[in-house]
């Protein structure tokens, strides 16, 4: 009984830590900019500030949940809240802050994107941190704070994963209707997960044609597991860690080259990746319609 009893008031303890929200302005990412015009691939006219809290997980176990929102000169939520959300799960090995490019971009175009952790950077030791993130942040949303009002609690929203955490992004896609669209870059699911469940519901693969630890024919052959819509996108001299900041060695002699031009590509990836996203989650449809023409500079489309 002494062992159960401590086990409890252990519970409560972590409940209500986790239950304190943060209150006070994020750190600065990037300053808002009106010059900054949004077009798709480009930074949007907002800023972009981050945070991070405490989140329940499991009874015994906390998570630790990023949020970058888009935000104004003092670090504060810009107006035009709520925001759509998404959730991004980092690849295997990979510091989710060697993404925080990527998560301020989408900041600055009107999204919330939240980036729950891993223990050892691994999302396969933890496949359910995706939609508990969301949930945390949703609790968040209506509570004192300074993410309250950031998303619509009843909002869906959409799940992105690069590598291998694109195959975990895939299972609480497959898992959780909470989670609207899916997003997989440079990522395939696996076998045991069952996307043609999600007929209706949109899913977004991108490939690079120099990714070699996860090449585009791959990519391209599991576009044939998803149901419509469904969309490939296949972007020239892009590889696999490209989607990254600061590759270790080891990353960039088991990759293929490093684009000449990262910006660049990075730009040309990115210009896919935001029209899905309006089209999806702010149904956009001049957005969905520049999808349905197709013609992006350097990227290839297939349904």
């Amino acid at each position: 009984m002494r062992r159960a009893a401590r086990i409890l008031v252990f519970a409560a303890a972590l409940s209500a830590a986790c239950a304190r929200y943060p209150s006070s302005p994020g750190e600065r990412v990037l300053e808002p900019n009106p010059v900054r015009a949004g077009v798709a691939g480009t930074d949007g006219p907002r800023g972009a500030a981050r945070i991070s809290f405490a989140a329940q997980a499991r009874v015994t176990e906390s998570l630790d949940v990023e949020v970058v929102y888009p935000a104004r000169f003092d670090n504060t939520l810009a107006e035009g809240a709520p925001y759509p959300a998404v959730v991004f799960l980092q690849g295997a090995a990979i510091p989710r802050g060697r993404y925080r490019w990527l998560a301020r971009h989408m900041a600055t175009r009107g999204y919330v994107v939240i980036l729950p952790d891993h223990p050892f950077n691994l999302p396969m030791l933890d496949t359910d941190h995706a939609i508990l993130a969301l949930r945390a942040v949703r609790d968040a949303a209506v509570e004192p704070g300074t993410l309250h009002g950031a998303i619509d609690p009843a909002a869906p929203a959409v799940v992105v994963g690069h590598s291998l955490g694109g195959a975990i992004a895939a299972r609480q896609w497959v898992q959780h209707t909470e989670f609207l669209g899916l997003v997989l870059l440079a990522a395939s699911p696996t076998e045991a997960d069952d996307v043609a469940s999600r007929a209706g519901a949109p899913a977004l693969l991108m490939a690079g044609s120099a990714d070699v630890p996860m090449p585009p024919t791959r990519v391209q052959a599991s576009l044939l597991s998803f149901r419509p819509p469904r969309l490939y996108a296949q972007v020239d001299g892009l590889n696999h860690y490209a989607w990254t900041d600061s590759p270790a060695s080891d990353e960039l002699t088991s990759d293929g080259p490093r684009p000449a031009d990262l910006t660049a590509t990075r730009q040309q990836a990115l210009t896919v990746v935001d029209r899905w996203l309006d089209a999806t989650l702010l149904r956009d449809a001049d957005a969905a319609a520049a999808l349905d023409r197709g013609g992006f500079p350097n990227v290839t489309l297939l349904r």
